[in-house]
């Protein structure tokens, strides 16, 4: 039987000049980046309906990230989580779509050995024996003032700065936790729509390189945004954060109590915020009681590396750890025998925990750190295969390099050390599949500055540390001009990794189809001024929750893929009749 030639689309590759100059950069590799609970039989329902409209709409690749760890702990989890990766595998098979799986974050090492977790160094905090225990010594002149808002000038409380008095920051006095008033603050993207900031700062008092808890209670009524009610700690001069937190705040509660453990460093003085930035936040929330107060030995992070040291105050005698003292919670225990008197000062010097939003970030700086990344490489196969390529999650690092096994490298060799090391066992395990890494931590338009977090050292030049293979995800879709350049970071971001013979990918869209015309906008600028070169690809990368249910907005899967095709960007050529 003859084919009917004339029913079949024939394949033609345009010439340029049918449409006028045509761009270098077509994006060969056009991925969907997906994050989900794949053992839930929605999710699955959800991901495979994801994968049919991808590729109807032309994309080539789902990036596929777990909510929880399950390609660190895969020997715990479900066997219907094998049957729906089995499933997976058989689309994405029959769609022609290549599967990347998106692990290997920062965390995961800690997650297998909490003892690989960074530690932030205390140093000789103060403590005092009596009977038989000895506790830390708050310093009564370092402390929050007017912390319970009993003391207001119309609607600015005494020795805090507020934003917007009397229009997002309000004097309340039916709520109150204690005594007879509280902040409240009142829709604060009514009152400032362009950030939604509603906040009370005050500047306190520390002692560098000692750790201090704040704590406070916080009600909320119908508040729209309440994930990001935080409290933020930074340095005297805002340059340093250092503590970020989400409270776990619900939309409506009544009154309860939060509290936070920071590490000063090596400032002498910081800056507490407690509010809300949420643009289009309306609703109420009241925050009351606020305290700020030294700590010892709480939430402490213990290693071969990150020992406690107990030493007297003067320094006269040096005591064993077991003989003379007992290291527990937030004390220390004097057996009997000890050398410790009841009345003694002490000085203690331990390592925080380095949490960053509920996570602690390994020591790279541990040849742990490399094995676990191999353990999950070879889960990975059993659900993947051999898969084409990793996405390695390094992005937005907070707490790195204070482990003493690291003997004092820079920060920048931390980071070239710690994804080089990652990347060569990665290739060990799968040597054909291509390694992807967030840009974030590699650019100097983005996140390797000089100071960044609670990171030890600048980041300038991590970079140096990626190989020529690695493949960028740039997700750096800052639009502000940059001083020197005159040009926005983004411009700026893509250029350099182009300039130093990296390839990327952009990572594109974060729910706004605003950004992806940003993106196209600003690659087709660089094109007409520079050799811009290796921008192999496009990633939809949602981050919002979907409304209906479920982590990331699909909705516009089409309309940015019609984008970037009305662009001529799409790496396929266009079929006729």
């Amino acid at each position: 039987m003859k084919k009917n030639i004339w029913g079949v689309c024939v394949l033609f590759l345009i010439p340029t000049f049918l449409f006028g100059d045509s761009p270098r950069t077509a994006f060969q590799k056009r991925y969907v980046l997906y994050r989900g609970q794949l053992a839930q039989p929605t999710e699955l329902i959800r991901l495979l309906s994801v994968m049919r409209r991808a590729s109807a709409a032309g994309y080539n690749g789902i990036v596929l990230e777990e909510l929880a760890p399950v390609y660190l702990f895969l020997d715990s989890q479900s066997p219907v989580l094998l049957e729906h990766y089995s499933k997976i595998r058989q689309w994405a098979k029959i769609l022609g779509l290549s599967l990347i799986p998106g692990s290997f974050f920062q965390y995961d090492p800690a997650l297998k050995d909490s003892a690989l977790g960074e530690g932030l160094p205390v140093k000789e905090t103060p403590f005092v024996a009596q009977q038989g225990f000895a506790l830390p010594v708050s310093d009564p002149a370092l402390h929050l003032e007017n912390g319970d808002f009993e003391h207001w000038k119309e609607n600015v409380p005494t020795s805090w700065l507020v934003n917007q008095p009397g229009k997002i920051i309000f004097y309340d006095t039916k709520q109150h936790h204690g005594g007879t008033a509280s902040l409240c603050i009142k829709d604060p993207g009514v009152g400032d729509p362009i950030e939604g900031m509603g906040c009370a700062t005050q500047t306190v008092n520390v002692v560098p390189f000692r750790a201090y808890e704040v704590s406070t209670w916080i009600k909320t009524d119908h508040f729209s945004f309440p994930e990001n009610v935080v409290i933020v700690v930074r340095g005297e001069n805002h340059q340093q954060e250092l503590y970020v937190t989400l409270l776990n705040v619900a939309s409506t509660q009544d009154w309860t109590y939060y509290s936070v453990t920071f590490n000063s460093l090596s400032n002498s003085k910081v800056i507490l915020y407690l509010g809300t930035w949420a643009k289009t936040g309306r609703g109420r929330i009241w925050f009351d009681d606020a305290e700020m107060h030294e700590v010892g030995l709480h939430n402490m992070i213990r290693s071969p590396s990150l020992p406690v040291q107990v030493k007297s105050n003067p320094e006269i005698d040096s005591y064993k750890e077991g003989i003379d003292y007992i290291v527990q919670d937030d004390r220390l225990l004097i057996p009997t025998g000890s050398k410790i008197r009841d009345g003694q000062p002490l000085r203690v010097s331990w390592y925080l925990r380095g949490d960053t939003a509920g996570t602690t970030p390994a020591s790279a700086c541990r040849p742990e750190f490399f094995s676990a990344f191999v353990q999950e490489a070879k889960n990975i196969e059993k659900l993947f295969g051999k898969p084409k390529g990793y996405l390695v999650n390094f992005d937005e690092w907070r707490v790195a390099n204070w482990d003493p096994a690291c003997h004092g490298k820079s920060a920048s060799s931390y980071f070239a050390e710690a994804m080089r090391g990652t990347e060569r066992r990665l290739k060990e395990v799968n040597p054909q599949a291509e390694v992807y890494v967030w840009s974030d931590m590699f650019d100097p338009y983005h996140n390797a500055q000089n100071t960044y977090f609670m990171v030890n050292g600048s980041l300038i030049d991590t970079w140096k540390g990626l190989s020529r293979d690695t493949l960028i995800m740039n997700w750096n879709s800052q639009t502000q001009l940059d001083s020197s350049t005159k040009k926005s970071l983004m411009w700026n971001s893509l250029r350099f990794f182009a300039k130093q013979n990296h390839r990327q990918i952009i990572a594109g869209y974060y729910d706004s189809i605003d950004n992806v015309r940003t993106w196209l906008d600003t690659l087709d600028s660089l094109e007409k001024t520079e050799d811009l070169h290796g921008i192999e690809g496009f990633m939809y990368t949602t981050w919002e929750n979907d409304p209906k249910g479920g982590s990331g907005r699909y909705d516009d899967l089409e309309l940015v893929a019609a984008e970037i095709k009305h662009r001529g960007r799409w790496g396929s050529p266009v079929a006729f009749p």
